[in-house]
């Protein structure tokens, strides 16, 4: 309860006082800038060993969620004509499905592996997924899309 109050507070009040940023300056800043506090908030998770201490990576989580949805969802459906917004919405929607169908797997056979190898396997993923998270926003800086 107390992760997902945190979360849920902290990424509204990050929504609601980025909501003009996204206009001023497009979405690319705020893409990059919500993969970096995604990777920071699953690094963040690695020294957790109280409920409390999930305080802080609750609210970096919170505030890349209110950067990073809004800024994928209107950088993926501007590629698409207006008249179809609606099956450009659904196909970005879907693509959190698939990322989840393809990602939960990976994640728990990471975790078998890791604890196999004798390698705390939640610390190990958390590190994994932040380095992984990084090296998108890396990608996604060198690119020149914007």
């Amino acid at each position: 309860g107390v992760y997902f109050a945190i979360y849920a507070s902290t990424a509204f009040i990050a929504r609601v006082a980025t909501r003009s940023l996204f206009e001023r300056h497009g979405n690319r800043p705020w893409i990059l800038t919500g993969l970096v506090c995604l990777a920071v908030s699953y690094a963040a998770y690695i020294p957790v060993t109280r409920t409390w201490e999930l305080a802080f990576p609750a609210a970096i989580a919170g505030v890349a969620h209110a950067l990073l949805f809004p800024s994928i969802m209107a950088a993926g459906t501007s590629a698409f004509p207006r008249r179809f917004l609606g099956v450009a919405t659904s196909l970005m929607l879907a693509m959190f499905d698939v990322g989840t169908l393809v990602g939960a797997p990976v994640v728990g056979k990471f975790l078998h592996v890791a604890k196999e190898q004798g390698l705390p396997a939640y610390p190990a993923m958390w590190g994994a997924t932040a380095g992984a998270i990084a090296l998108v926003a890396v990608a996604v800086w060198a690119s020149r899309v914007k």
